[in-house]
């Protein structure tokens, strides 16, 4: 495995560890938390974008991950501390992730590319 491909691991990793402790702080309503973890796994899954290749398809799935974590993020803000208006951004964010996931689907070698980035938790090989 190169560098490139131990970093994009290590970081989607760490992104989507935090992004589960999200969902679980939300359930059990720990906001300070909840936070704390939001702000490590946008911090850490922006980072991906750094590590995967340049193309229009792999782009676009990354912008569809990260506005799905903003959007799960925004509905837990919604949800705890009451704010208007958050339900209505969640609602945008997810239609332009679905845009985007979509314009992956059309632009991407659809197989190849779904294997390599719709995995949660990466598993370095040999």
């Amino acid at each position: 495995m190169s560098e490139r491909e131990s970093n994009l691991t290590f970081y989607e990793t760490l992104g989507t560890i935090f992004w589960l402790l999200v969902d679980f702080c939300w359930i059990m309503k720990f906001r300070v938390l909840l936070e704390i973890f939001a702000i490590s796994a946008i911090f850490f899954l922006s980072l991906v974008f750094k590590y995967t290749e340049r193309s229009v398809p792999i782009f676009a799935a990354n912008i569809a991950m990260l506005g799905w974590l903003f959007m799960s993020i925004l509905w837990a803000i919604g949800d705890l501390w009451s704010v208007s208006g958050a339900i209505t951004w969640t609602k945008w964010i997810i239609s332009f992730s679905l845009i985007s996931l979509v314009i992956f689907l059309i632009a991407g070698d659809f197989r190849r590319e779904v294997a390599d980035r719709f995995r949660r938790f990466r598993v370095p090989r040999g």
